[in-house]
């Protein structure tokens, strides 16, 4: 009887309580909430069964990526550049995502490679998929399947989510749980394990580089590379095996910059 009004839940109050008293960062339930909110838009979509057309991939871009981690860092937080990791990079982030985005693209295609080899009905389903660039301008194809996901993926999970989840984990935890999650918004069986890793190496350049530029210009030139062939899919052929050599020199190459970008052993304020 003593605490019957305390344990009452006033909603209005909470909400008015949430916005007026604003933190810096987001916090980790924000993140999660974020990350809740983006994948459950993204299965509403993948449920309606409808075409991903260059216009429905530039409006699940936008509206169903990188809208909610806009609106969530504007409303709840009072530092939303820092928030969503909007810095200016260090000198050597941007070459050195551009670097690791060529010397891992043939390990990581190896691997998807390796694994549709294993199930040969989904590959049969992904060569179907493949987005067909020969009908669409170069120059939209080249914003709509390059430049969109890289900035709207990477403003949500590497920007809002880890930024969120570092203020409550160690560095280690945030990136391996953050990687989780964006393998888990895939959606995909067989792309869990190469974009839980793809993951990895895009949330240590951000915390190594203590900004989203290094992770985005990765993204560039990632999706650049896996983008062109496909666009000109009557010139050059699409590649169906990559040489077990290449992969091993291309690691070899890799090792020393993904060892430079070992995180801080601290939690980020």
């Amino acid at each position: 009887m003593l605490f019957r009004e305390a344990e009452r839940l006033d909603l209005q109050l909470w909400l008015r309580r949430l916005f007026r008293d604003k933190e810096a960062l987001p916090s980790a339930g924000q993140a999660l909430f974020c990350f809740a909110l983006i994948f459950g838009l993204h299965w509403l979509l993948l449920s309606s069964g409808r075409a991903s057309s260059v216009s429905f991939h530039t409006a699940r871009c936008l509206a169903f990526v990188a809208a909610p981690p806009l609106f969530m860092v504007l409303l709840l937080t009072t530092r939303p550049l820092q928030g969503l990791s909007l810095r200016w990079p260090a000198w050597w982030a941007w070459p050195t995502g551009a670097v690791l985005a060529v010397l891992l693209l043939p390990p990581f295609s190896a691997l998807t490679l390796l694994l549709l080899e294993q199930f040969p009905l989904f590959k049969q389903a992904a060569a179907r998929s493949l987005p067909n660039g020969g009908p669409q301008p170069q120059v939209i194809g080249l914003f709509v399947f390059v430049v969109l996901p890289a900035l709207c993926e990477e403003l949500a999970f590497r920007g809002f989510i880890l930024s969120g989840l570092r203020r409550r984990f160690q560095p280690w935890t945030a990136i391996l749980l953050s990687s989780f999650l964006y393998a888990l918004y895939q959606m995909n069986v067989l792309q869990v394990l190469p974009h839980f890793l793809l993951g990895i190496v895009l949330a240590l350049l951000v915390v190594r580089g203590g900004s989203l530029g290094g992770a985005i210009v990765f993204r560039l030139v990632w999706d650049f590379l896996l983008w062109l062939p496909l666009a000109l899919q009557n010139c050059l052929p699409i590649v169906d095996g990559i040489n077990g050599a290449v992969v091993l020199v291309c690691l070899a190459l890799a090792v020393p910059l993904l060892a430079f970008l070992r995180p801080p052993t601290t939690r980020s304020a």
